[in-house]
């Protein structure tokens, strides 16, 4: 009977530890003009344990135009845009535990 509770905790502790974390993706919904310029971000995260924290880079070609660290679970976030000229934007994110 030892056996069993302890094969049983052994193998929860097991598949806890190797749990992955849930992969995130990041889309700019929209932009709205002004001064500073505001990009919309929506946050998809697949199956998984949520990270602690991420990181959101938003940038265009001419380089990183604003960025933003916020719990994991968040769906959307407004990451102010500084120097941005109607030009197409890409998203990078980063996560940590």
């Amino acid at each position: 009977m030892l056996q069993k509770i302890l094969f049983g905790g052994l193998l929860a502790v097991g598949v806890m530890l190797v749990r992955r974390r849930a992969n995130v993706q990041a889309d700019v919904t929209a932009v709205t003009p002004g001064s500073p310029a505001v990009a919309h971000v929506a946050l998809h995260y697949g199956l998984g344990r949520l990270p602690a924290s991420l990181v959101i880079d938003v940038g265009s070609a001419a380089g990183r135009l604003g960025s933003a660290t916020v719990e994991g679970g968040r769906r959307l976030i407004d990451i102010p845009l500084n120097g941005w000229k109607e030009e197409a934007l890409t998203v990078s994110v980063e996560t940590a535990d």
